[in-house]
């Protein structure tokens, strides 16, 4: 990912700000990938122009295969089995906050426009095995391509917060 691919993708999380927002779920081992044979459906640009200006880049993260910044100001929260990074506005608050995770994905080596319609099911596929519910689209940031979906969820907190958790999930080199 060159430099302006990287900020997009930036952006494009920052566009959830007073969201939590993982990039990634779980890679299901039994849906399977069908060739690519026709273009996938109109993929619009999630890129938002009017986001604040990203933060100093992190050393390579995910054994040097994702390079990312976080935004001016915001810290970056201690390690976690749980995610790659995250991204909090206020150390001391939870929300809003960009979560990156990422494993190994066998379905699919890279999520294109002309498999994007298989991804989408696959995903929707996944979504309702689990008893989800949400509408996946496709999505583009910079040159990457994937779904976006929505969840609504209640944190365990003593005031029952309810949050949107955004997703932008695709997949590079074999990795969701």
């Amino acid at each position: 990912m060159n430099m302006m691919q990287r900020s997009r993708w930036i952006v494009f999380l920052m566009a959830a700000v007073g969201l939590w927002v993982p990039a990634t779920g779980g890679c299901s081992k039994s849906a399977q990938e069908k060739p690519e044979a026709a273009a996938g459906p109109s993929v619009p640009d999630l890129a938002q122009p009017d986001m604040p200006p990203l933060g100093d880049y992190l050393p390579l993260l995910d054994e040097g295969r994702l390079e990312m910044a976080p935004p001016k100001a915001w810290a970056v929260a201690p390690r976690s089995p749980k995610f790659i990074v995250r991204f909090q506005s206020d150390p001391s608050a939870p929300y809003p906050s960009v979560v990156v995770t990422a494993e190994d994905c066998e379905q699919f080596r890279d999520v294109t426009e002309k498999n994007i319609s298989q991804y989408l099911k696959f995903i929707a596929a996944e979504m309702e095995a689990a008893g989800r519910s949400g509408t996946v689209r496709p999505g583009r940031i910079g040159q990457m391509v994937g779904v976006v979906y929505q969840r609504r969820v209640k944190v365990k907190d003593s005031m029952g917060t309810i949050l949107d958790q955004l997703y932008f999930d695709t997949v590079r080199g074999g990795r969701r």
